[in-house]
């Protein structure tokens, strides 16, 4: 019995009363939030606060769970299973983000277009804005990418 692959991401929603940051890669066509890969031993709270501080210069403060996203995909043949967590921290109304990893780029949205941009995870973006609503975590899962491992 073979067991797929985990990859663990920490991400973070840094948002403003009315924008959201996202950042993107550059030549890629979808939308993420700030945050990476939690290493091996680490904290998911620290590689949050890591990676965040390490795209945009941005040491958050006090932390919200938000939800997570259950996907997976396929690379070099194997099957890979991913989990992202997500937190929340407001920012600053004033300051301006800057991406500090030359490959992404950073932009912030109006909340209402979470609803129609293109995340990754898929189903992102909607999870998003209702969570900025209602406060209330979520769980999604890509039905149609996730499998028990085997």
């Amino acid at each position: 019995m073979s067991v797929s692959p985990v990859e663990v991401n920490a991400r973070m929603l840094l948002h403003r009363p009315d924008r959201v940051l996202l950042v993107q890669s550059r030549g890629d066509d979808v939308f993420r939030l700030p945050g990476g890969p939690v290493r091996h031993g680490e904290r998911v709270e620290a590689a949050v606060r890591r990676t965040v501080a390490a795209q945009t210069g941005i040491v958050a403060g006090a932390l919200d769970f938000v939800g997570c996203v259950e996907s997976g995909r396929r690379a070099h043949g194997a099957r890979i299973y991913t989990m992202d967590l997500v937190f929340a921290a407001s920012t600053p109304s004033t300051g301006v983000f800057g991406s500090l990893d030359p490959d992404t780029h950073q932009f912030t949205v109006d909340i209402r277009d979470l609803l129609t941009v293109t995340t990754e995870p898929a189903g992102l973006g909607p999870a998003l804005y209702d969570w900025l609503d209602n406060r209330r975590p979520f769980c999604l899962a890509r039905p149609s990418t996730v499998q028990s491992p085997s």
